[in-house]
């Protein structure tokens, strides 16, 4: 009766998880990734993909930050995309693995009490574009909330506002005629140092009523906020064991030590299975983070400069 009720559960869990989503977390799984994640400041959170199998070890195949500070406004609870100390999206992946971090990132939000995720309000790249645009065309399962412009509000609700200060750049860049065009054809101000003029403010805080209509338009995904109903994604990532420790231990679904081992064997020792520095180093740092026991792993290297790395 429980291998039945399992095999529901993982059946149900499976199937809440969009196709692709799922096809990227399978390839994934076969390339022997894990999913790091942190956890700054209380409300904000970077996710990476990293890779451990050899030959093709690569620390990091790909990352998403969300560093903004809320200077946009509330922006419907979301996490931004993006962040002061990054330059365009914050994002980059390889092998197709771009959206699944997205997805992650959106779950993993109701875990530091926000709701969702939006695009970065300064610059958004071409592939970025792309993937907001299937969330809203393509994603029935994710729920897509408009952001309300300042300074032409069309709600009374200051929590769906979501462009001041720099909370419009992404769109304004993006319309036609660009920024000038979007401020009805008053030459944005730029500060001194911004001399690849990248950075425009609304100096007199006015937009064509052009780029309102596009800001409100239904098919505009940059102008949106992004939300999923429960988290199947990093549910599925626990089951198979796919969260790093310090992950894992963030989201508040820590690992067992027995757990513990088996993600260490298929990550850092399938990456350095006898090499004596990277083994006692490594291991220590997760056994001062995570609790992690070394003591299997001092049996099994016994040559290991373990004293070197108390």
């Amino acid at each position: 009766m429980n291998i039945l009720r399992e095999y529901i559960r993982e059946l149900l869990l499976t199937e809440s998880i969009d196709s692709k989503i799922l096809g990227q977390l399978n390839k994934l799984i076969e390339m022997d990734g894990f999913i790091s994640m942190q956890k700054i400041g209380g409300n904000k959170l970077t996710v990476e993909a990293l890779v451990f199998s050899r030959p093709m070890w690569k620390h990091g195949v790909g990352y998403v930050y969300a560093l903004h500070s809320g200077e946009a406004g509330p922006c419907n609870n979301a996490l931004i995309i993006g962040g002061p100390t990054m330059e365009g999206e914050g994002t980059t992946a390889q092998h197709g693995l771009g959206p699944l971090l997205y997805d992650i990132l959106m779950e993993a939000t109701y875990f530091i009490g926000k709701d969702g995720l939006g695009p970065d309000y300064e610059s958004v790249s071409s592939d970025a574009y792309a993937v907001w645009d299937y969330y809203l065309s393509n994603r029935p399962d994710i729920m897509v909330k408009q952001r309300d412009i300042t300074q032409d509000p069309r709600t009374p609700d200051p929590n769906d506002d979501c462009t001041e200060d720099r909370g419009y750049r992404a769109v304004a860049k993006r319309f036609p005629g660009g920024v000038k065009a979007a401020l009805g054809g008053e030459e944005p101000w730029y500060k001194e140092w911004d001399d690849k003029k990248e950075d425009p403010a609304n100096s007199g805080g006015n937009f064509s009523p052009e780029f309102v209509e596009h800001w409100f338009d239904p098919t505009n995904p940059l102008t949106k906020t992004y939300h999923k109903n429960g988290t199947p994604v990093i549910e599925k990532l626990r089951q198979e064991l796919r969260l790093m420790p310090k992950a894992a231990k963030a989201l508040g679904i820590p690992y067992s030590q027995v757990e513990m081992q088996e993600v260490w064997d298929k990550s850092w020792g399938n990456a350095y299975p006898s090499d004596h520095e990277k083994i006692p180093w490594v291991s220590k740092i997760w056994a001062r983070s995570h609790g992690f026991d070394q003591t299997l792993l001092k049996e099994l290297n016994p040559e290991a400069p373990w004293e070197k790395f108390k």
